[in-house]
């Protein structure tokens, strides 16, 4: 018995460029028919709340030493300004007579 020869080469391996090309069309066409079914339902967002709370105006301020107190004073205290822009911190501390 003789072996026919053919016309046309049959690939051994793969699925050849046709069979990737169908595949790839139908991928292509399920995925976008999916797409249009999906229907997001919309959340009303909720509102951020920030809380700043007054800044306290009461502390107390240390002066020491060589590691010892030197100074120290509790009470009423007023930051003008805190140093966060860069210039000089300037504290002001309003004594009151002692009785």
């Amino acid at each position: 018995m003789s072996k026919k020869k053919h016309k046309y080469k049959r690939e051994k391996h793969g699925i050849g460029i046709e069979g990737a090309l169908l595949i790839g069309g139908a991928v292509s066409i399920c995925v976008l028919a999916s797409c249009g079914d999906e229907k997001k339902e919309y959340i009303d967002p909720k509102p951020i709340i920030v809380e700043m709370p007054e800044p306290c105006t009461e502390g107390r301020i240390l002066v020491t030493k060589n590691g010892r107190c030197i100074f120290e004073y509790k009470g009423e205290i007023e930051m003008i300004n805190d140093g966060r822009n860069g210039k000089e911190i300037d504290v002001q501390v309003h004594m009151k007579e002692e009785k």
